[in-house]
């Protein structure tokens, strides 16, 4: 590799993990505002959110709150929980399917007390009522075949018409604990409200805000979800509505299936909840050390010329085992070294072999005990190669 590819390569490495940490944090900063979540989800932090009210329940000694991602049938809601519905669609809670319905009142009759808050709608001053233009000879069998399952089923309607001022009035009988009047900000309301229905907040004499006892719980019906959201909580907070909303229960579920968001198992739920984003992070390093470490030698590259080269050439192996055994050992330590490496090359033993180390090891111990200056190594290996060479004299 040249000297021009190096860096080059170090800046498309560095510019491929700035763009990843670019994209993670624009990510961070999405999610983190809130816009990825449909209006008044608990999920949700700017104005048109209900995180604030969410986190405040959770933050409350006593009272649990939770988020609730699965479908009707799979909801795992004990008795004694109050279930919140936000931002649901007027026009599709009208048409919702009885079964569905059915299930509302089987969470109420258990205990539990069932809030539905609607998405509100204002058609505005020069918008006609929703209940006008329709047949008029609807009437009899027909009609009663065109009826909504709400109604039908709860005897309830909803009708839509620009009133002003956007204010609600406490009903005569409801609780007097609850605030006088509420800022509201839908045109729509109930129609057809009986027993055992109770008004809770009206507009212009128009239910807003209803109350039924069912079974063991309660359902709550009210066609403004803004008085849970977080523009609420900051400008217009209402306490003690609120508290009365979630009633005598310790344990409040804010449902989000019905807004499409779903909990899935993904990498990314994975990594947040096991908190390994350090795990991953030391991966992308170690990935990035991997690349760097096969694309840039740790060896400085060979300079380009011939005279190293020919200053290399002209020794062969026994000068550099030579110079190697220079470097590495002294010259007074040679002979005990050549004394050790003979003794390991003998097969076997005899007396003669024997007799010719005795006088190799006196002639070591005597070049020992000489001071370093006086040793003489060139010496002490003759007298011991003299010693290893000797052979025994023959016998007559």
């Amino acid at each position: 590799m040249d000297k021009t590819s190096k860096p080059r390569l170090i800046f498309m490495v560095l510019l491929c993990l700035a763009l990843l940490a670019g994209a993670c944090h624009l990510l961070f900063l999405r999610f983190q505002k809130g816009d990825a979540y449909p209006a008044y989800s608990s999920l949700r932090s700017g104005p048109l959110g209900s995180k604030v009210v969410y986190e405040a329940f959770k933050s409350v000694d006593g009272v649990r709150a939770d988020r609730n991602f699965r479908d009707f049938p799979d909801m795992d809601i004990a008795p004694g929980t109050t279930v919140i519905f936000l931002g649901v669609s007027p026009w599709d809670f009208e048409s919702a399917e009885e079964a569905e319905l059915a299930h509302l009142d089987s969470l109420a009759a258990r205990g539990c007390r069932v809030v539905i808050a609607l998405l509100p709608e204002n058609p505005g001053p020069d918008s006609e009522d929703i209940s006008e233009g329709q047949d008029e000879e609807a009437n009899g069998e027909e009609a009663e075949e065109d009826k909504s399952p709400l109604l039908k089923h709860w005897g309830l309607c909803l009708d839509a018409g620009y009133v002003s001022p956007h204010k609600a009035r406490l009903a005569p009988g409801a609780p007097k604990d609850l605030p006088q009047s509420l800022s509201w900000h839908s045109s729509v309301f109930f129609c057809d409200v009986t027993l055992p229905w109770k008004e809770i907040y009206t507009r212009h004499e128009n239910p807003v805000v209803i109350e039924k006892t069912f079974g063991k719980g309660s359902i709550v019906c009210m066609t403004d979800s803004y008085l849970l959201s977080n523009e609420a909580m900051k400008n217009e907070r209402r306490s003690s509505f609120i508290s009365w909303i979630v009633g005598k229960n310790r344990r409040v579920v804010f449902d989000e299936m019905h807004l499409g968001v779903t909990e899935t198992q993904g990498m990314g739920d994975l990594v947040a909840k096991y908190r390994l984003q350090g795990f991953l992070m030391g991966l992308v390093m170690l990935a990035g050390l991997y690349i760097w470490r096969h694309a840039v030698p740790l060896a400085p590259p060979a300079e380009k010329g011939n005279g190293n080269i020919a200053t290399v050439l002209h020794k062969d192996h026994a000068q550099g085992l030579v110079h190697l055994l220079r470097k590495s050992t002294s010259e007074n330590e040679m002979p005990s070294i050549c004394f050790e490496e003979w003794k390991r090359s003998l097969g076997g033993g005899s007396l003669v072999l024997e007799e010719k180390i005795k006088k190799m090891e006196s002639v070591l111990n005597q070049q020992r005990h000489l001071p370093a200056r006086r040793q003489d190594p060139v010496k002490t290996y003759k007298d011991m190669a003299d010693i290893a060479s000797s052979t025994e004299p023959k016998r007559k």
